[in-house]
């Protein structure tokens, strides 16, 4: 705060030294006992910041930034929302430095304007300027913290009422998005995650889920057989008779040459031989059935769908690379989504569907029975209820994609909170709530058809009302998969784990 013209400022930033400081309530009691002594005439003005420390004006790294807005893309699947509330909030990277965000800047602007209001109730004209300034930053920083571009805060007017200090921290803030330049990308007016981003939080996802393992609880999440065929490891060791004939090079012409005494004429000898490792490698191919109806949006969900939907894909691209993952997403239709558009999903509202309440009028007891196109439904037409649960439509679009592969392994992983309740009739849609036993009836027919195939169904439950046990207890007996009841929290441990236990049980 500049309070040259005041004749005293007390600044309390550039303290160093941690003892000296005193506390936020303390401070506060002492500047209000200065102030008391001070004629009104020669006020002052003090500055000191609400944390008992220098003020954070390092620029992050834009992993860290990446890191502190992952869990917000995968909740809101809004990318500048994210940035919003790491702006408002602000965030601590990984070497545990705190960067203030735009509340800590509001609160020290807030006790600013009362230790003024507490020093002098005389008139005082440069007093009074000096309030009207520091009222107009307010506006300025409570508009950017309900959604303005951060942009629209004035870096001089900061530096004259705050100081240097806060000025900085706001240049830290205004440069987060330009930071992110390699993980986050501009189209028009919005802001998308690049291929590196999505991948990074992917990532991030994977070692969530790992690290939050027991350790003990689970084993290597690598399956260590080494055999003749395989993935071949940068790891090598001495040839031996019966060994896949795959060179190290490298590592068999530098053990030559460290064995030559003439290093002008170098001649390879059988001991001289290094070959590459190989892991055992089953190749699997799995097709991830995320539900996308409205009951998702409950309790954390759908988020925690689709942080098990990324961290299984940087676990199969990581570990397992000759393996396949498609993503189905399912609602009142089903389609196949992309890695790119995960992080942005969201579930499907019921909405206001004016057809939809006559029918439960027109039925005394409440029930759902609608008919809608199926080709306008995928079209994603805004008349079509897409709340549903059609996991028929669901186990047909993941049926045609494991068609395609020729993988020995095929299986789908369904997650879901509740019993489908809608199915197919031909070219339409069938909506039915409280599910129908027909439309139960086509969705155990569909898992049958994927038993045929070889296919395994492996269900993750969300909810665990007595309809949807009774169910999956059905849909279990008919494919011979496996269901596991989980919370939101768990989900993510029972799928990954899951996934490398049953792979490493395939290879054995």
């Amino acid at each position: 705060m500049d309070g040259a013209k005041f004749g005293m400022e007390v600044d309390f930033d550039g303290c160093n030294d941690q003892n000296a400081r005193p506390s936020h309530t303390k401070t506060l009691l002492w500047c209000m006992t200065l102030a008391r002594k001070v004629p009104h005439s020669s006020m002052r003005r003090y500055r000191y910041s609400a944390r008992n420390g220098p003020l954070g004006c390092f620029h992050p790294d834009p992993e860290d930034v990446l890191d502190g807005i992952a869990d917000s893309i995968i909740e809101h699947g809004d990318l500048r929302k994210a940035l919003r509330l790491l702006m408002q909030q602000g965030f601590t990277d990984r070497h545990g430095r705190f960067v203030p965000g735009l509340r800590d800047i509001r609160d020290r602007l807030f006790d600013m304007r009362q230790q003024s209001l507490v020093e002098c109730d005389a008139p005082d004209a440069a007093r009074d300027r000096w309030l009207m300034e520091l009222e107009r930053l307010d506006r300025m920083l409570d508009s950017v913290f309900w959604g303005t571009d951060v942009d629209a805060i004035d870096d001089g007017l900061v530096n004259k009422i705050m100081g240097e200090g806060a000025k900085s921290q706001v240049r830290v803030l205004k440069e987060l998005a330009e930071g992110l330049e390699q993980y986050v990308e501009r189209n028009g007016t919005q802001l998308e995650l690049t291929a590196r981003g999505i991948r990074r939080i992917a990532q991030r996802a994977m070692l969530d889920v790992f690290s939050s393992l027991r350790r003990g609880s689970f084993g290597g999440h690598a399956l260590r057989r080494y055999g003749i065929g395989g993935e071949r490891l940068e790891a090598s060791r001495p040839y031996q008779f019966g060994d896949a004939f795959a060179i190290n090079l490298g590592r068999t012409i530098m053990n030559a040459v460290r064995r030559a005494d003439d290093r002008s004429s170098i001649r390879l000898a059988p001991q001289d031989f290094e070959v590459h490792d190989t892991e055992s490698v089953v190749r699997c191919t799995t097709v991830l059935l995320l539900d996308m109806s409205g009951s998702m949006a409950r309790h954390g969900r759908f988020a925690a769908a689709k942080r098990v939907a990324l961290a299984l894909d940087a676990l199969i691209r990581t570990q397992f690379p000759r393996d396949r993952l498609h993503v189905v997403g399912f609602c009142t239709y089903a389609q196949e989504l992309q890695l790119a558009d995960i992080p942005s999903l969201s579930p499907k509202p019921l909405g206001f569907f004016p057809h939809f309440y006559r029918s439960m009028y027109r039925n005394p007891l409440g029930f759902v029975n609608v008919q809608v196109d199926a080709a306008e439904a995928a079209r994603g037409r805004a008349s079509v209820p897409a709340a549903f649960t059609n996991i028929q439509a669901g186990l047909q679009v993941a049926g045609r994609l494991l068609d395609r592969q020729h993988a020995a392994n095929q299986q789908i992983i369904l997650i879901t909170d509740g019993e489908p309740t809608a199915h197919l009739r031909g070219r339409n849609i069938c909506l039915e709530y409280p599910p129908s036993p027909h439309t139960l009836t086509e969705t155990l027919k569909e898992a049958k058809r994927c038993t045929h195939r070889g296919i395994t169904i492996n269900t993750f439950m969300l909810g665990e009302n007595d309809p949807m046990k009774r169910f999956v207890s059905e849909l279990t007996k008919v494919n011979r998969g496996r269901a596991f009841f989980a919370s939101p929290t768990s989900l993510g441990e029972y799928i990954l784990v899951d996934y490398v236990a049953n792979h490493g049980a395939k290879a054995a």
